[in-house]
């Protein structure tokens, strides 16, 4: 019984003795370089962004304005064949900063390809990452037959089918669906229009809520024929709608652009509980990301004599 009484104080006395304790979420400021790089097949003009760590003032990051520019000597994307310069040049935003951009027109980067990222500083030091672009997603509609058949059973499955068989597996994906129709009551050239469909409409105080697609590790959406037929009846409330097709496009991230995204940007929180860390980074002596991204799009064409029935 004794020693029961003295472990609990004790037990007692460092519980006390850490309640006396300072704590602090920052930890020691590392001024290192921070990239930001997400190479993507589809676009003619590859862009790397370079700026530095900063120590704000208090706990809130978004506290820190003044802007530091990195000291890089050269930017090197390379695969297993070539090497390729990037180009520098500043850029002066709204908020009277400037960022230090580097970009590349001959680089045009294949899916399924290694790519190794090598910066150099003016001191010598190095900051290196490699990655492998994912695979293009391929996209594929199943049921889109059946789809537009007055029907509220009746779903449409988009899928990233290429992706979903062919290595290397993206991190994950997102995968949207648009309404592309014209205004049949505009005078001269008539501007085509996108609607977004969502996966569902959530009943809500005031009137109907769409929920749309979100980043995720899914390869496929299922986009039930109800959302698609409620969100013709929003279009057809605005204006007359001469309703063209349906076109979808896949979105297919390696795991370092989507565990980023989904670290850096997921939570609806704009502080860290660190400050002195980042959330994610796959920079070796830096921090920030290196990643890649794919991309498809399918349309298909909406049936004159279905558009009918949905009242």
């Amino acid at each position: 019984m004794n020693r029961i009484l003295v472990s609990l104080i004790i037990l007692l006395s460092i519980a006390l003795l850490c309640c006396d304790s300072d704590f602090t979420p920052k930890g020691e400021f590392r001024d290192k370089p921070v990239v930001y790089a997400i190479l993507d097949p589809s676009q003619s003009v590859q862009f790397i962004r370079i700026s530095r760590s900063y120590d704000p003032p208090g706990f809130n990051p978004l506290a820190y304005t003044a802007g530091k520019t990195p000291d890089i000597d050269s930017v090197i994307v390379s695969n297993r064949l070539f090497k390729y310069v990037f180009i520098d040049t500043l850029i002066q935003k709204a908020d009277s900063k400037q960022y230090l951009l580097f970009y590349s027109t001959e680089l045009q980067p294949e899916a399924g390809q290694e790519y190794s990222l090598r910066i150099t500083r003016h001191d010598g030091g190095e900051i290196n990452s490699n990655i492998i672009i994912p695979a293009e997603p391929g996209l594929d509609m199943n049921g889109a037959r059946t789809y537009f058949r007055t029907n509220e059973q009746n779903t449409l499955i988009i899928s990233a089918a290429n992706a979903m068989n062919y290595p290397p597996t993206p991190g994950g994906a997102l995968i949207r669906m648009w309404i592309q129709w014209v205004d049949s009551l505009s005078a001269g050239l008539k501007d085509t229009v996108r609607t977004e469909v969502p996966l569902y409409y959530e009943t809500l105080t005031g009137g109907l809520v769409p929920i749309f697609p979100e980043l995720n590790r899914d390869l496929s959406v299922v986009f039930p024929y109800n959302a698609f037929a409620e969100t013709v009846r929003v279009i057809r409330r605005k204006t007359r709608a001469l309703f063209l097709n349906v076109i979808s496009k896949a979105y297919c991230l390696d795991r370092n652009a989507y565990g980023y995204i989904q670290i850096a940007h997921g939570f609806n929180d704009p502080l860290s509980f660190r400050t002195d860390l980042p959330d994610f980074s796959n920079i070796i002596y830096g921090y920030g990301v290196f990643g890649g991204i794919t991309t498809d799009s399918l349309s298909i064409f909406i049936p004159r004599t279905i558009l009918k029935d949905i009242q």
